[in-house]
């Protein structure tokens, strides 16, 4: 999207460096309670792009991205008439990804959307687009705590009504994977360093008292000759000696700590630790409890969302309508049914007799040749019958 025309930033706010050490955090965190989230903003954006965190937030996010209605603040014409309204303007931008940047904020702490030129639609003012901006160029005031424009040497308010910011009452969810995280990027780095001391495995020599200079030369070449291309020589009356590196050793232990360090953050971002992998014997959605955690999620997410979009709603209508009442929006929260219980359903409805569209197992790439409702044959349609 292009850039706002409204709301004005300090685009030469670079990249900030991070280090994934427990001291970094610690800086980066004390910094954010004086309000200056950079460092901590700078941590949570590498993590992001880590595989399994990316992972989780994926999922995550498809659970509140949901169908979506409008419903109008009265049975009155007016309010009907500015509902429908309303959804005819969310439908000509990305809902999804909207949600997603308003969701940023229950994230990271605050979002902030820059609100583009300000257009007709309908005859109706509205924002022709939006343009999320990064979080590293907004700053908290020391002074009032409230989120600035970080122009470098100064801090400039946001103007009104050339965005809409959307902060959480909350710590940042973000802030707990991030320790977790931290300590799964830290640990990977203890234990390389510990390959390269104690992984090779040691060879030295023994050679007989007595032996000359130029004795001991001969069988420290010759060990050095069979450490480099596992043959050599070495003089009579020395000995080679070889001790096995210990690549294995802390390997149960250090692989259990990155599970835990997984499943600390599955449980953060999902409500459940199964998305740490394979090796607890289970995968995403394989029990009830997993399920029923990520729906939680999900629905509260939803009723996070519906709150938080609410003055963005009465932004728009106040620019065009006389109300005190402003509508709401409603996210879809029916149940999340896992097709392995959908399947399952259908299989004992087909065997009960009830017809199955077929439409309904190419969904999940069964293949079905028939176009016709599926039904059991019973008896009678077996052997022929008319």
């Amino acid at each position: 999207m292009a850039q706002s025309q409204i709301l004005k930033i300090n685009k030469s706010i670079g990249l900030t460096s991070v280090s994934f050490t427990p001291a970094f955090y610690k800086r980066a965190f004390k910094n954010y309670q004086q309000g200056d989230f950079r460092d901590l903003l700078a941590l949570i954006d590498r993590a992001e792009i880590h595989g399994f965190v990316s992972g989780c937030l994926y999922a995550r996010s498809s659970g509140y991205k949901r169908k979506y209605s409008v419903v109008p603040a009265s049975d009155s014409s007016q309010d009907t008439d500015i509902a429908a309204f309303l959804t005819e303007y969310l439908s000509e931008i990305s809902m999804r990804e909207f949600l997603e940047d308003m969701h940023d904020a229950r994230m990271k702490y605050y979002s902030v959307l820059a609100l583009g030129d300000w257009g007709l639609l309908d005859g109706k003012q509205v924002p022709l687009y939006y343009e999320k901006y990064d979080q590293k160029y907004f700053t908290y005031d020391p002074k009032d705590f409230i989120l600035k424009i970080d122009m470098g040497k100064t801090l400039e308010e946001i103007p009104e009504e050339s965005a809409f910011v959307i902060e959480a009452s909350r710590k940042p969810i973000m802030l707990s994977v991030l320790a977790d995280f931290i300590l799964l990027e830290f640990g990977k780095e203890s234990w390389s360093s510990f390959l390269e001391v104690f992984g090779e495995p040691l060879i030295y020599g023994e050679y007989p008292l007595g032996y000359n200079k130029d004795q001991i030369t001969e069988a420290e070449a010759g060990i050095n000759k069979i450490a480099s291309s596992n043959r050599g020589i070495l003089p009579e009356g020395s000995k080679l000696h070889v001790i096995t590196g210990q690549s294995g050793a802390g390997a149960t232990g250090h692989k259990d700590y990155v599970q835990d360090a997984k499943a600390n953050i599955s449980f953060t971002l999902l409500g459940h630790t199964e998305a740490a992998g394979s090796d607890r014997q289970m995968q995403i959605g394989d029990t009830e409890a997993s399920m029923v955690a990520t729906t939680k999620i999900a629905e509260d997410d939803m009723f996070w969302l519906e709150e938080k979009i609410k003055p963005f709603f009465k932004l728009i209508i106040n620019r065009n309508f006389n109300v005190t009442k402003y509508p709401k929006l409603i996210l879809d929260k029916s149940t999340i049914i896992d097709p392995k219980t959908k399947l399952t359903a259908a299989q004992l409805a087909f065997e009960n007799g009830a017809e199955i569209d077929p439409d309904f197992f190419k969904e999940y790439g069964i293949p079905v040749l028939n176009s016709d409702p599926l039904k059991k044959q019973n008896l009678f349609d077996q052997l022929g019958g008319d």
